[in-house]
């Protein structure tokens, strides 16, 4: 019986008289580290992007300032053009009208002239951004002396020195001896609002009710929280002083202050005198004194 033999293929094949051996497999070719495929990306992006923010075409060479009356424009263009020079990292301008520093050059002329209030820096052509700024105005004068005055604008923040002058123009607050610094409140948040809008009022009622008695120039801020106020007689024939406590409420305080004005008024011994001076600083009981 003749067994069976199982056939093994030879690793060599023979053609005729040639040997011909299998073809070994290639081997694969290792991909590039992820690092290595990065920064070649990132090289790349840092080039096309350099290149795009350095053109001429869009890099910001013209700045226009408006809205100022006391400030130069000139003053406020130099500003922004020394924040445009340069470049971010020696890569890309800082002048490119798309990432020049806008919040940078509104924030440096804030604090370099405090009489600006707003400014506000925008986009205005592919090539120029334009600056707008609001001033503030003068509301009141606060002085130590005549010599020695800062002008307050209407939340009470002193931007400037007062010229000597200014004193017959502006309402005129006086309090200690020491002159606010400029660039700071010269007194806690709403109260000096509610001061001048009491003035306001006062002044108002009496032109209204007594033209007689003038209108209020100036005010000083005593001890506990009292404020006495000179008025002015028309035609500079002197004036007299109104006392009253700047907590009490606004409406009260006026109604009583008039109501004490038209009795002194309607009685006939007061008739030809001249008013000194009227304490409102004990609620509805006011005292006042004639001039002798």
């Amino acid at each position: 019986m003749k067994q069976r033999r199982d056939f093994k293929p030879s690793a060599k094949v023979y053609v005729g008289r040639t040997r011909l051996e299998r073809p070994k497999p290639v081997p694969k070719k290792k991909p590039l580290p992820r690092w290595v495929i990065w920064s070649v990306t990132t090289l790349i992006t840092f080039i096309i992007l350099g290149t795009f923010f350095w053109l001429p075409q869009i890099r910001v060479a013209t700045v226009v300032v408006q809205g100022t009356r006391i400030e130069q424009p000139e003053d406020l263009e130099k500003i922004a053009l020394e924040h445009l020079s340069g470049s971010y990292f020696y890569l890309l301008p800082r002048n490119s009208i798309f990432i020049y520093p806008a919040r940078e050059i509104e924030r440096v002329i804030k604090d370099t002239y405090p009489r600006i209030m707003n400014v506000t820096v925008q986009y205005r052509s592919a090539t120029s951004i334009l600056i707008s700024v609001v001033e503030r105005m003068p509301q009141a004068l606060w002085c130590v002396d005549a010599a020695s005055c800062v002008f307050l604008d209407n939340t009470g923040f002193a931007f400037a020195r007062a010229p000597h002058f200014s004193g017959s123009v502006f309402f005129e607050i006086a309090a200690s001896s020491t002159a606010p610094k400029i660039s700071t409140p010269v007194l806690p948040l709403g109260e000096f609002e509610g001061l001048i809008h009491f003035k306001n009022d006062l002044t108002s009622m009496l032109q209204r009710v007594f033209p007689d008695l003038g209108v209020p120039l100036a005010a000083e801020l005593g001890s506990q929280g009292s404020t006495i106020f000179r008025i002015q007689y028309p035609e500079g024939q002197g004036n007299w002083r109104l006392m009253v406590l700047r907590n009490e409420s606004p409406l009260e305080l006026l109604r009583n202050i008039e109501l004490a004005l038209t009795s002194l008024k309607d009685d006939p011994k007061n008739t030809g005198k001249t008013l000194d001076y009227l304490d409102a600083r004990l609620g509805q009981k006011l005292f006042s004194k004639f001039k002798e």
